[in-house]
C-alpha cells in the first residue's frame, strides 16, 4: 500500500525553517510545529567547542608571539647592520685632511688670501679624487669659500687673526641670478679650519642633516673630528 499524508497533520519545518524559527528571523506556519531549542546539546557543544579552542589558543598563541619576537629581533639586527654601515661611510666620507700653503706673502691680508686660495685648490683635488673613485657625483668645477659665522652677516677675519673657521662649497653648478632667487652654486659642502700663522688648514666633507646644522646621516650619526666641527 501507499503511505497518505492526512491533510490535517501539520507541515514538516526543514531544519533551516527550524533554524529561521528559534532565531526569530523567520515566522513559520500557523499550524506548524516548531521543535524545542535543543539547549542541552548546545550547551554541551559550545563546551566542547570552548575546550578545543582554548587547546588550539594554548598551542597557537606562545607560537605567534614567538614569531613576533623573531620577526623583531631579526628587524632590529637589520636596523644596527644599516645604521653600522651607514656609520663606516660617514666615517669615510667625513675624515679628516690638512695641507700648507705653499707660499705665505708678508702682508698678513695677501697671506690670509693666499691660504685660503691654497685651501680652496685642496678641497677641489680631493672632491675631484672622491668622484673619480665613485663617492661622489657629478662633475666638481671649482670650491668657493667664506668665513664661517652664525651672525646674519659674514665678516671676514682680523689682519691679526691667528686662525679662522670656513665654509666651503666644492661647486657642481651654478645657480643664475633670476627675480626670484640670487646667484649661486650647487655642490657638496666642506668644513675648513685655516691657521694663518703657520699657513696651514684642514678641512672635512660634511653630511648635513635637512633644516639642521648637525652632522650625520638619517640612519647614524658620526661626531665631525674635532678639528673641523666649526660648531664648537
Amino acid at each position: 500500500m501507499t503511505p497518505t499524508t492526512s491533510p490535517n497533520a501539520a507541515p514538516r519545518l526543514s531544519r533551516f525553517e527550524t533554524l529561521g524559527a528559534w532565531l526569530h528571523v523567520w515566522t513559520p506556519p500557523r499550524d506548524a510545529v516548531v521543535p524545542p531549542v535543543p539547549w542541552r546539546r548546545i550547551a554541551v557543544g559550545a563546551a566542547i567547542a570552548a575546550v578545543i579552542l582554548g587547546g588550539l589558543a594554548a598551542w597557537l598563541v606562545p607560537r605567534i608571539n614567538q614569531a613576533k619576537r623573531s620577526h623583531a629581533a631579526a628587524d632590529r639586527r637589520a636596523a644596527a647592520a644599516v645604521s653600522a654601515r651607514e656609520r663606516r661611510i660617514l666615517e669615510r666620507d667625513q675624515r679628516l685632511h690638512s695641507g700648507r700653503a705653499a707660499s705665505r706673502p708678508a702682508d698678513p691680508l695677501a697671506a690670509q688670501r693666499v691660504v685660503v686660495a691654497d685651501l680652496a685648490h685642496a678641497i677641489t683635488s680631493d672632491a675631484r679624487a672622491r668622484t673619480a673613485a665613485g663617492t661622489l657625483a657629478g662633475r666638481v668645477e671649482t670650491t668657493s669659500c667664506a668665513p664661517f659665522t652664525r651672525a646674519a652677516v659674514r665678516s671676514n677675519p682680523s689682519p691679526t687673526a691667528t686662525s679662522a673657521g670656513y665654509e666651503c662649497t666644492a661647486v657642481t653648478g651654478d645657480i643664475p641670478r633670476s627675480a626670484r632667487n640670487v646667484a649661486g652654486a650647487i655642490g657638496y659642502p666642506f668644513w675648513a679650519r685655516v691657521n694663518f700663522r703657520r699657513g696651514t688648514f684642514v678641512w672635512c666633507k660634511i653630511n648635513l642633516q635637512p633644516g639642521e646644522r648637525g652632522i650625520g646621516g638619517e640612519a647614524a650619526f658620526v661626531a665631525l673630528p674635532a678639528p673641523c666641527n666649526l660648531l664648537r
